[in-house]
């Protein structure tokens, strides 16, 4: 669970972000150690695996090929791309589309803000990607404020 102070700005920010790109879900991940561990979701039931606290090896998740420019921020369709759907997490879960925007505070830490359909989403394009790096922004600002003390 998010520190104190956190989690509400953080759930208002998911809900948009789900609510503007039509997603079964949105979340704030965490990059740290190798891993990727889920902060805080907003979902409509889509996804019921994807709770905060969730953690998978980085070299498993779409982030990390976000992170290291494999892939740009809107994939449409997960199972087109050969190494994205292969992943753990494609197969297991029935990821169909993402987009994803990383982003570091004041703490230096890594998170990714991200949307995630069960179904391919071709209609998805720039504008959206657009409003979800503006939005990665109020989430930088909510951790900002928050300060730098670690999710607990």
């Amino acid at each position: 669970m998010p520190r104190l102070g956190v989690r509400r700005p953080l759930l208002e920010v998911l809900e948009l972000a789900r609510t503007r790109t039509s997603a079964d879900a949105a979340l704030v991940s965490e990059v740290h150690d190798g891993r990727e561990t889920v902060r805080e979701v907003d979902q409509d039931g889509a996804f019921p695996a994807i709770v905060p606290g969730l953690s998978a090896p980085l070299r498993d998740t779409i982030c990390e090929r976000l992170l290291t420019g494999r892939i740009g921020p809107l994939v449409e369709d997960v199972a087109a791309d050969a190494d994205l759907r292969s992943l753990p997490i494609v197969r297991d879960l029935g990821v169909g589309a993402y987009l994803g925007v990383p982003l570091t505070p004041a703490d230096a830490r890594t998170y990714v803000l991200c949307c995630l359909a069960r179904e391919a989403r071709r209609d998805l394009g720039a504008d959206e990607v657009h409003f979800v790096r503006g939005l990665a922004g109020r989430v930088r600002a909510t951790l900002d404020a928050a300060g730098p003390a670690p999710f607990v």
